[in-house]
């Protein structure tokens, strides 16, 4: 379980610098008029991943013993 920090460090630098590049292609495949709909779409996703990621790893954490 210590290990998971260490593997998520890597993932605090590379987010933002993932971000930019990927909402620009979405955003940049999507009609003019849709883009509003792209865009709430792809907040709305990050969102629910970001809960579902968190969720899966503190999980494990609030079932170890003394705790």
């Amino acid at each position: 379980m210590w290990a998971v920090p260490f593997l998520m460090v890597p993932v605090g630098p590379a987010g933002p610098l993932v971000m930019l590049p990927v909402t620009t292609l979405l955003l940049g495949a999507a009609p003019d008029h849709r883009t509003g709909v792209a865009s709430g779409v792809f907040n709305i996703s990050r969102q629910v991943g970001g809960v579902l990621i968190l969720a899966v790893f503190e999980a494990p954490l609030a079932q170890q013993p003394g705790s």
